[in-house]
């Protein structure tokens, strides 16, 4: 299992969706994936639908993707396992 460290993507890791039709990528032992930020509305979240294109979603990058195990290492912060997609 991995997660997204707030060291690795910033303190809004509550906001991080991944793209998955980019895919994720193994890569010298590291697992990479592309990370947006999506927009905060001011809908009530139990009424209203993210935006199914990912017009909502911006500052799209390459992310590395720690293993769980490790989380912390890199410096107190905040993390995710579990990441909506876009």
């Amino acid at each position: 299992m991995h997660c997204l460290e707030s060291a690795d993507f910033g303190d809004d890791v509550e906001q991080a969706v991944i793209d998955v039709d980019a895919g994720l990528t193994v890569a010298d032992g590291e697992v990479l994936a592309t990370v947006g930020r999506r927009r905060t509305s001011d809908r009530p979240w139990a009424y209203g639908e993210d935006a199914a294109d990912g017009a909502d979603v911006e500052d799209t990058r390459r992310v590395t993707l720690q293993p769980y195990r490790d989380w912390g290492e890199g410096g107190a912060g905040t993390m995710r396992v579990f990441i909506p997609v876009t």
